[in-house]
């Protein structure tokens, strides 16, 4: 099993090779007029345990890991794909009432798509630095 890092950070610098970096980040704020695409899940699950994913969790909502000044808006979305040895997985957390909290999204996603509600947009994106031990 891996491990979080306590010094995980995520970057804003150098977003322009995002996709060749196989642990980032996104955050995800609501807007009109676009359609999210279909919903693609991982062939190689990298399963990182419960107390891992709260240590994220505590450190969203005790510290800025962010290397630029964000404040987040209700409803903005974490998504944060992290890979460990060949194995990658997306984590999305959702702030709502000042904290951020785990949230599993695949189906208000497509409940958006379908029904034409608002949408989701990149707001900002980056990489993740430090990831694990």
């Amino acid at each position: 099993m891996c491990k979080v890092s306590n010094e995980i950070k995520f970057c804003s610098c150098n977003i322009s090779k995002l996709i060749d970096s196989v642990n980032y980040w996104i955050i995800y704020r609501r807007k009109k007029g676009w359609r999210i695409g279909e919903t693609v899940f991982n062939q190689k699950p990298l399963n990182i345990e419960d107390i891992e994913l709260e240590k994220i969790e505590i450190k969203l909502n005790s510290t800025n890991m962010f290397d630029f000044d964000y404040i987040p808006l209700n409803d903005d979305k974490l998504l944060i794909n992290l890979s460990y040895n060949g194995k990658n997985n997306e984590y999305t957390f959702k702030y709502f009432e000042n904290n951020w909290k785990r949230y599993n999204d695949a189906l208000e996603w497509l409940e958006d798509n379908e029904n034409e509600k608002l949408q989701y947009l990149i707001e900002y994106k980056g990489k993740i630095e430090d990831a694990f031990k």
